[in-house]
């Protein structure tokens, strides 16, 4: 089977991983697929990389062909070169019990990316928040609302982790100040979190972002990397990140937008809005928790038009911001008249904290 795009996509990999890296390279006249270099540290490794890419599991055979070229351009680099293997489905028992003998590394498309782009040392601050044991003791249900059903109230972390389930993209949580908004963002954080550490490869990432620390204008790169700051990560490639938001496998978890607009003028609340719609540009999704006041009273609020079933940027934004409009047209779809919505109603009704 034709790997180009497998490898292609481990190549990409390693280059947002920080990599310097050469595809179909020979070396000790054979062919290998990638070769990818370290750009930082004193002694800098080399990792030679195979890949296969078969419906199935790769074989013994298979692996062991594969193998000989590794070993061979090994030989050239000597203790630099590090030697890895790559299948899209994995590995039969023969094969992966001959990787073990030969101390050779294997990995899976999936599994490589949560091993290569790793947020461990962000997972281990969220479960050492002093907060958390007293949340998951202590936190009750709150029952939640949909904007035009007042008579319907599901509990809050069975409607939200239903919620990312479905095919939408944004959703705003509004509630009066001391119904539990953070108390309920922060209980599905450490949900998501139980989540991702049992299948990394397969779950989201949730990302808490209290917009109360961040009064000041902001672009969305510094978003995210100052958050990764609040959580004691430095040194953060931002690629590997947004890496991940476009492969759909963040959800960020937007708290107390209210308390972050109080402090800002109201061309910096619109501008921060529209810096954060980059990150459900793609497929990552976002919850975001404020005040119902905000959003009934103020005239900060970013406009979207919706004509003949498609959404577009309102005359006042279009111009400046045109090419963000394909975060709009994630947006609901329904209705051919012309009319106004504002961007937290992903999905064309807001949900609300019961009293």
């Amino acid at each position: 089977m034709d790997k180009t795009k497998l490898v292609a996509e481990v190549a990409e990999l390693f280059t947002v991983s920080g990599y310097k890296v050469d595809t179909s390279v020979k070396i000790n006249h054979r062919e290998i697929d990638i070769r990818a270099e370290e750009t930082q540290g004193l002694i800098r490794k080399t990792v030679l990389i195979e890949c296969a890419d078969y419906d199935s599991p790769v074989g013994v055979d298979k692996f062991q062909e594969d193998t000989r070229k590794l070993l061979s351009a090994k030989e050239v680099l000597n203790e630099q070169a590090i030697i890895m293997h790559v299948s899209r489905n994995g590995y039969s028992p023969e094969a992966s019990g001959y990787a073990f003998d030969q101390g050779i590394t294997i990995y899976s498309i999936n599994t490589l990316t949560s091993q290569l782009i790793n947020f461990t040392a962000y997972i281990e601050a969220v479960e050492k928040e002093p907060l958390r044991e007293t949340i998951l003791k202590e936190y009750q249900p709150n029952p939640l609302y949909i904007e035009q059903d007042k008579i319907k109230r599901v509990p809050a972390i069975s409607f939200l982790v239903g919620w990312l389930k479905s095919d939408r993209q944004w959703l705003t949580l509004l509630g009066d100040y001391g119904v539990g908004k953070s108390w309920t963002l922060k209980r599905l954080l450490y949900e998501l979190i139980i989540a991702y550490k049992s299948k990394p490869e397969s779950s989201p990432l949730p990302l808490f972002i209290p917009l109360q620390r961040f009064t000041k204008a902001f672009d969305f790169e510094n978003l995210i990397l100052r958050t990764l700051q609040i959580y004691g990560l430095s040194g953060v490639y931002y690629s590997a990140f947004q890496y991940l938001m476009n492969k759909g496998r963040i959800v960020f978890l937007l708290d107390s937008f209210d308390e972050m607009a109080q402090h800002l003028k109201r061309n910096t609340i619109r501008d921060n809005l529209k810096e954060i719609l980059i990150g459900i540009s793609n497929k990552s999704k976002a919850i975001m928790t404020s005040r119902p006041n905000f959003f009934e009273g103020r005239a900060e609020r970013l406009l979207l038009v919706e004509k003949n079933g498609s959404l577009e940027w309102h005359d006042i934004d279009k111009q400046q911001y045109s090419f963000r409009i394909r975060s709009a047209n994630a947006y609901c779809r329904a209705g051919q008249r012309e009319r106004f919505l504002f961007h937290w109603i992903g999905t064309r009704s807001a949900i609300f904290f019961a009293g």
